[in-house]
Formats: C-alpha cells, sequence, structure tokens
C-alpha cells in the first residue's frame, strides 16, 4: 500500500481559484494537489476511462484536497491501532460483508426508530456499539460524495484493508479500480504512514515557502507576515498537531470484541424475527 501526491505549483493554485473575484490565500489553498493509494494493484480516488469520456473531462484526480484526506485518515487511527478478535477479524472478508452489517444495522433502526431521537434505549446502546466499531475503521472522502469506502481490520500484527469501489454515475463505473481485500502486516502499515506524513510535512513547508518567495498574486491577497509565522512555527505545529496522531497507530489496545460481536447478534436475531 502506497500514497502517492503531489502539491500543485503556486500558477496551477492561482488558476484554480481565478473564479473568484477577491480571495485571500489561506494554507489550505497551498496544499490542494492530486493523490490517489495504489493498494493490490489498484489505483484508489482515480476516475474511470468511461466516466471522463461520459463528462468530456481529462482530469482523472478526485477533487479531495490531500490536507482533507490526512486529517480524515488520522481520525481512523484511533480505530484502526485496537486489535479486533479472531473470529471478528474473518467474519469480514470483502465489502459485500461490510455491506450486510450496514444492511442489518438499517433494518433494526427502522424496527426502533427511537434510536434516531438519540433515546438511551438498549436498542440505542446496541446501535451505537455496532455502528461506532465500523465508522471508527472507515475511511470517508467527506464531503466528496459517492467515493470509495475504505475500511481497515486489525488483529495483532495483521492488518486487513478491505474497499468498496462499485459507485456508479448513469449505470457508468466512477473508478479506475475494482472492489478488494488486501492483507499485511501492520507494522509495516505503520512504517508506510509514517513514511507518507514524513514527505507531506517536508512538502508543506517547501510549498509554504514557495508561496512566500511568489511575488505576484495577482488579484489575490496573500498576507506574506502571516505566512512566515507559519513557516517559522512549522516544527512546533508538526510536533502538535501530527506526530501526536502518529503515535497512537503504536498504542497497542485489544477492542472489546466480545461485546461486538453479541451485540451484532442480538441485532440479527432481532432483524430476522421482524423480517
Amino acid at each position: 500500500m502506497n500514497i502517492h501526491f503531489r502539491f500543485k505549483e503556486i500558477e496551477e493554485i492561482k488558476e484554480s481559484l481565478s473564479h473568484f473575484e477577491s480571495h485571500k490565500i489561506s494554507p489550505i489553498d497551498l496544499m490542494d494537489g492530486d493523490f490517489f493509494i495504489e493498494i493490490a494493484g489498484q489505483e484508489l480516488y482515480i476516475y474511470s476511462k468511461e466516466i471522463l469520456e461520459y463528462y468530456q473531462d481529462d482530469d482523472k484526480y478526485i477533487d479531495y484536497q490531500i490536507s482533507s484526506f490526512e486529517t480524515e485518515f488520522a481520525e481512523c487511527f484511533y480505530g484502526i491501532r485496537k486489535s479486533i478478535s479472531r473470529n471478528l477479524y474473518e467474519y469480514f472478508v470483502d465489502a459485500k460483508s461490510i455491506q450486510s452489517v450496514w444492511d442489518n444495522l438499517e433494518k433494526f433502526s427502522d424496527l426502533h426508530p427511537e434510536i434516531w431521537n438519540k433515546t438511551e434505549t438498549s436498542a440505542f446502546k446496541d446501535f451505537h456499539i455496532v455502528s461506532s466499531f465500523l465508522q471508527s475503521r472507515y475511511l470517508l472522502a467527506f464531503p466528496t460524495f459517492d467515493v470509495p469506502e475504505v475500511y481497515f481490520f486489525r488483529h495483532k500484527d495483521l492488518l486487513k484493508i478491505i474497499w468498496n469501489a462499485e459507485q456508479e454515475c448513469n449505470g457508468i463505473p466512477l473508478w479506475s479500480a475494482k472492489s478488494g481485500v488486501y492483507e499485511m502486516s501492520y507494522s509495516e502499515f505503520v512504517i508506510k504512514i509514517k513514511n507518507f506524513y514524513t514527505q507531506y510535512l517536508a512538502k508543506m513547508k517547501k510549498q509554504v515557502k514557495k508561496a512566500i518567495d511568489n511575488t505576484d498574486w495577482g488579484k489575490f491577497t496573500f498576507d506574506k507576515e502571516y505566512f512566515k509565522k507559519y513557516y517559522e512555527n512549522f516544527e512546533k505545529m508538526k510536533r502538535d498537531y501530527y506526530l501526536g496522531d502518529l503515535e497512537l497507530l503504536d498504542m497497542y489496545e485489544n477492542e472489546n470484541s466480545e461485546i461486538i460481536e453479541e451485540t451484532y447478534k442480538k441485532i440479527e436475531i432481532d432483524v430476522k424475527t421482524n423480517a
């Protein structure tokens, strides 16, 4: 598994913002670029040739900020680091097995509508236990819609990555990748992720320096003093904001798998009984 990315050049960024009459450049503007995840021979977040032809577009990369991706990926670390039981690990074999759990949760919520009122009932608690288990391991490209759904399940030093890339638009496949499953060692995964963040932060710092050195921002407002301070404080920001998230991946913890398994069995029985 490898994460490929590049930041846009300053001129590309100015071009992408050209539809604004006026605009104040922010650090997030500078982090705009292209990326995809390479895994098991598949390239996630790359549009299919068919959909590009349909829309007569040649930009194959998803319109999803790299800065948003790294932030939302980091939000999964707390769940990913937790080791689940062998039973749970083996239960999830592909995207369909994950979807079957979500389908049962939807049916369960139809039987117990008080769940959506956040009423502290046993049904609400059961729903929350199972849905939280999945959500904490789910990489969500928000607010982009119809994106590949990527889940991470750890059992000791094994990591299983499952993704669903079957989303369509008007019957046309959106993505070049197909759904799949990939297993790797958890320790190797941690190395890969730390390498990505190391590269990301190094290139991010260079990007800010490029922006400071740029002398022609045209109609855009660029607060040079602000970005100089941003650049000077970059190492502190890196320690405070990014390195703490990465440290989570090294903190081993067992998930309460027995409770999750028992709760899901209860939900399955309730759904089947009242089908």
